[in-house]
């Protein structure tokens, strides 16, 4: 399912940001240090922005964003937001979305949308929507299995 929120809306202020660091143009990997390059997923889908929280040198959370511009200069997307497995329950996501839309806000962006699942992450649905996401579209997976006609 796909959500949208209007920044114009977003009265939350980063707090607590302290161990989120920004990494423009990397899609930074989860469990590794921030220094290790290899901890990249490649490639990045455009140019893209990764914040991390940090904990001892280790990526314990990631969200990236990206811009855009190709449908409309004031839109941009979450494309990826991952708690490393042994943090999660900690408020590693909602402190790493907060960050992440007031530095989309910051930038001049108006809206922001990513798709998500809420059957498989009820959590990070209900998170989405008490920051003002609201459904703009559902999607349905078609399927079929191809068979060799040789």
């Amino acid at each position: 399912m796909s959500v949208v929120a209007d920044l114009s809306d977003a009265h939350r202020v980063a707090a607590n940001i302290g161990d989120v660091v920004s990494v423009p143009n990397r899609w930074i990997m989860v469990g590794g240090a921030l220094d290790d390059e290899t901890n990249d997923f490649l490639p990045p889908p455009a140019p893209c922005e990764s914040l991390v929280y940090l904990e001892e040198g280790i990526v314990t959370g990631k969200i990236v964003t990206y811009s855009m511009s190709e449908l409309d200069p004031r839109r941009a997307a979450i494309v990826d937001l991952w708690v490393h497995q042994p943090h999660r329950g900690k408020g590693i996501g909602s402190i790493l979305l907060d960050a992440a839309l007031s530095r989309l806000l910051e930038k001049g962006f108006e809206k922001v949308e990513l798709v998500t699942d809420p059957s498989k992450n009820p959590v990070a649905y209900n998170m989405y929507r008490r920051r003002g996401f609201r459904v703009v579209a559902e999607w349905c997976s078609y399927q079929k299995k191809l068979e060799s006609r040789i």
